[in-house]
């Protein structure tokens, strides 16, 4: 599987708060399953996190910011997958996540957001591939979730 280190809170904003697209100033023809690796530093300015407070990003992202200061502030660690669906320019990008219309940035398009229980792992630059012991921790985690969503279903 392949895996990608991205800042707190961006990180986690991606996996629980809706956010749909990775900014990135580089493209990828990659496609399918990628993990998010939240990364061990923390990238919100100050001048973000004003544009937050003043609602230029608009009140989803207020709320998703105030939710992720009220949880856990997991770094280092695999925290979940999402389907890499499409990369696109950001100028071409409707996304309220984009960082702007720069024709150097691209938007990663990304789905179908899956937590699972932090999986500890030094990060690496650029799209990377997991481990195998690494990648069946959260395969095991993600099986026993689907198995646990079934018999609900069911009424196991």
């Amino acid at each position: 599987m392949k895996a990608i280190s991205v800042r707190q809170p961006w990180a986690w904003a991606i996996i629980h708060g809706g956010k749909d697209i990775e900014n990135r100033n580089w493209k990828t023809n990659y496609r399918g399953p990628l993990a998010i690796h939240a990364g061990k530093s923390f990238d919100f300015t100050r001048a973000e996190l004003r544009d937050v407070i003043q609602g230029l990003y608009g009140k989803g992202l207020q709320e998703t910011i105030y939710r992720f200061q009220h949880s856990a502030d997991v770094r280092g660690a695999i925290i979940g997958v999402v389907d890499l669906i499409d990369c696109i320019p950001s100028f071409r990008c409707d996304s309220p996540w984009k960082a702007g219309d720069d024709p150097d940035y691209f938007c990663w398009k990304l789905a179908n957001p899956r937590a699972v229980e932090p999986i500890p792992i030094k990060g690496q630059l650029g799209i990377w591939t997991l481990a195998d012991d690494v990648m069946a921790i959260g395969i095991l985690q993600m099986a026993d979730l689907d198995n646990m969503l079934f018999r609900k279903r069911r009424g196991w």
